[in-house]
C-alpha cells in the first residue's frame, strides 16, 4: 500500500512541474481566481475550485497558497 500512496504522490509532484515548472508560476497563474473565490465563498471552496480544475494538484501546493493569502 505504501508504494502506491508513494507512486500517486510522485505522479502529481511530475504533473505538477511539467505543467508549471515551478510554485511561482502557479501561484501567478491562479492567484487573482483564487482571491475571488475566498472573497466570495471561503477557504474551503478555494481546494474544491482548485481540485476542479487541476484534479493532479497534490495537496501541499493548494495549502501552501491557501496560508500565502
Amino acid at each position: 500500500m505504501t508504494g502506491q500512496v508513494y507512486n500517486h504522490r510522485r505522479r502529481q509532484r511530475d504533473w505538477f512541474h511539467r505543467t508549471f515548472r515551478t510554485y511561482e508560476n502557479f501561484r501567478a497563474e491562479v492567484i487573482e481566481e483564487v482571491r475571488q473565490v475566498r472573497y466570495e465563498k471561503g477557504d474551503a471552496a478555494i481546494v474544491r475550485h482548485l481540485r476542479n480544475l487541476y484534479p493532479h494538484l497534490p495537496v501541499p501546493v493548494i495549502t501552501r497558497l491557501i496560508k500565502e493569502l
